[in-house]
């Protein structure tokens, strides 16, 4: 995702493009928080600093942003907590 932002592209449309539209065609599966279903959601942070991306073929791309998980709930259960 961090690779796709220094490329150009918008957070929030990496965002749709990795999360909601894949859950779109799975079967059986909530994305986000909606009335009566248990919550799926990743919480993530940008960290901004001196970061080095290798692409498929081996040549680097620097970017001062990167995404970070920081939190992950599935089926509203806490299941990755980023280290303190």
């Amino acid at each position: 995702m961090s690779k796709l932002m220094e490329l150009g592209m918008s957070f929030e449309n990496i965002l749709l493009r990795c999360t909601k539209i894949p859950t779109g065609l799975m079967q059986g599966v909530v994305s986000g928080i909606k009335i009566g279903y248990p919550a799926n959601m990743a919480v993530l942070k940008i960290e901004e600093g001196n970061y080095t991306f290798t692409d498929t073929e081996g040549h680097d791309m620097r970017s001062s942003r990167l995404i970070v998980p920081q939190n992950t709930i599935i089926n509203g259960k806490l299941v990755y907590q980023r280290p303190k």
